[in-house]
């Protein structure tokens, strides 16, 4: 049983830390200004549209983590939106 756990941990795992990872960066020099990644919601407040971008690399990167070992491609791809 913890042996089926450990693909799932590791796509997790690493699908966390590169979302965490990518978004410090892209906060600390966001491409085109910050302006062109800030918008002002329904309250007023301001929110950043760079999640959007981090969020999606780690869900490549924990879906290619979670397939180690077995057709890296394949999760890469269903995670791309082309499921089998």
């Amino acid at each position: 049983m913890l042996r089926a756990a450990v693909p799932v941990l590791r796509a997790a795992g690493g699908g966390a830390v590169a979302t965490r990872v990518l978004r410090a960066l892209l906060d600390a020099r966001p491409p085109g200004g910050a302006a062109r990644w800030t918008r002002t919601n329904h309250a007023g407040a301001d929110v950043s549209l760079l999640e959007g971008p981090a969020v999606a690399a780690g869900v490549l990167v924990g879906s290619v983590a979670g397939t180690r070992g077995r057709a890296p491609g394949r999760g890469a791809a269903c995670a791309a939106g082309g499921a089998d």
